[in-house]
Order: structure tokens, then C-alpha cells, then sequence
């Protein structure tokens, strides 16, 4: 069913599963959100045929990205309830965060990270 994402590039991945376990730990936990994205992740490295820290690694710190609603993460929820913070000024000031750290996830992991991981080179049996 994943067979379409052999041939998608990391560029094109890296970020969408950064969005989407961002996403995902918005209404969630981080923790539960890292926890639900992982294998899911682990099998679409094993149809992309790379390492699957590749995709691992923007997927967990993803889920750290919980900026712009209050249910995001217990310090949102006590800077939200003191009454200076309304949701709109959350918003305002998440989505840039969220859109710089996806783009810088999507540009260190395969650059630095490959390195720092050592997953350069191609894993050959995932089985």
C-alpha cells in the first residue's frame, strides 16, 4: 500500500512527517503522539529503503513542536489560564516556530544528522 513512497525523495517526506506528528501533539501528548508516530514511521523507511532514523528522528522531535494551541503541552496550558494569553496570540506566535523548525528538521536531518547517526549509507536487509 506504501509502494509509492519508494520512489518519493526525503526532502518531500522529512517534512510532512514532521507536520503531521506536529499535528498529531497539538490535541495530544507528546509523548502519546511520539509514541503512535514511531512504527508508523520505522515501516515507511523500510518502503522508502533508508534508515529509519531518517524519518525517527523528525518524527519524535516533531512532536515537540506543540506551540499553538493550549492543550499542547502543560506550559501552554498555564501561560493560556493566567488570562494574558489568548489563542489567536498562541497561533500568531507558533506557526513560525513550527514552519522553522520543520524547515530546519528537513535540512539538518539528512545533512548533519545522516552524519551524526551514521545513516549515510543505505541499511541493505531490513528483514
Amino acid at each position: 500500500m506504501l509502494e509509492f513512497l519508494e520512489a518519493a525523495p526525503y526532502w518531500a517526506i522529512a517534512p510532512a512527517v514532521s507536520l503531521v506528528s506536529g499535528t498529531i501533539t497539538e490535541f495530544t501528548s507528546n509523548n502519546a503522539a511520539t509514541t503512535l508516530v514511531i512504527p508508523l514511521l520505522i515501516q515507511i523507511a523500510k518502503t522508502m529503503h533508508s534508515h529509519p532514523l531518517l524519518l525517527m528522528v523528525p518524527g519524535a522531535i516533531g512532536a515537540q513542536f506543540a506551540f499553538l494551541l493550549p492543550t499542547g503541552t502543560p506550559s501552554n496550558i498555564v501561560g493560556f489560564t493566567t488570562g494574558h494569553i489568548e489563542i489567536k496570540d498562541m497561533l500568531t506566535t507558533g506557526i513560525p516556530l513550527k514552519v522553522a523548525g520543520v524547515l530546519a528538521l528537513t535540512v539538518l536531518m539528512p545533512t548533519l544528522g545522516a552524519r551524526v547517526f551514521g545513516t549515510d549509507k543505505l541499511v541493505p536487509n531490513f528483514q
